[in-house]
């Protein structure tokens, strides 16, 4: 998933440099249309990388561990 985490990064940084020219871009492009819709879609691909982090993490978290092999775990 971290591909598709890249590739709302990029998106993101697009949408805010078409939305920082605005009405200023050219007549014949809806430029602040282009640039909300390419900042709801990186609202979105945000919603589906973060519950896919959280479920790795809950998973990371949640997982037993790794077996001392025999060696104790105090230092005194």
């Amino acid at each position: 998933m971290s591909r598709l985490a890249k590739w709302k990064t990029a998106i993101q940084m697009v949408a805010i440099g078409v939305l920082i020219v605005g009405s200023a871009g050219p007549d014949f492009l809806p430029v602040v249309a282009i640039g909300e819709t390419l900042l709801w879609l990186a609202a979105l691909l945000t919603l589906v990388t973060g519950y896919d982090y959280l479920r790795a993490g809950l998973a990371h978290m949640t997982r037993a561990p790794p077996a001392a092999h025999g060696k104790s775990q105090h230092l005194a």
